[in-house]
């Protein structure tokens, strides 16, 4: 189902905020990926925005040793918590801000059913849209600054 709201609407302002968090968080993501080499990230589990769960160094980086391959698909890393180095760059990780699901849901009052999963949104000239799950519809009841809209509307809202 989607939704579309007005940026200066109360739902509005409160995306705005969150979009505002959402880039300062993400922002010492990403410093902290460059401090250590890295071009991408996998962020923290259960977070919508921000944290950094393993890292993705470039082609061809030689990896130090502080960290240790968690995930073949991904050929992404973790911070080796057996060594000092490693253990500082977990602690440093787990320090990182981040944005729950559930924050970015409260943003327009959205209990989603599936455990991990989250709705999406994104920025129109004058709105914010956003979608949830069709099985949520009989629970969910928008803010009233939020109109339901078609897909056709979605679409145009946002250019495509």
């Amino acid at each position: 189902m989607y939704y579309k709201t007005l940026k200066s609407s109360e739902t509005g302002k409160k995306f705005t905020e969150f979009r505002n968090r959402q880039e300062e968080v993400d922002t010492k993501a990403r410093e902290f990926i460059s401090k250590v080499g890295a071009e991408r990230w996998l962020p923290a589990s259960f977070c919508i925005a921000g944290g950094v769960r393993q890292v993705i160094f470039p082609k061809g980086y030689e990896v130090p040793k502080c960290w240790r391959l968690a995930d073949k698909k991904y050929n992404s890393y973790a911070p080796r918590e057996s060594v000092k180095e490693g253990n500082q760059l977990a602690a440093e990780m787990a320090a990182l801000p981040t944005i729950s699901i559930a924050e970015f849901h409260d943003v327009f009052n959205y209990k989603c059913s599936a455990s991990f999963s989250h709705a999406g949104y994104a920025t129109a000239p004058e709105h914010y849209v956003f979608t949830i799950f069709k099985e949520d519809l009989n629970s969910y009841t928008p803010p009233s600054d939020c109109v339901e809209i078609l897909q056709s509307e979605y679409l145009k809202l946002l250019g495509k």
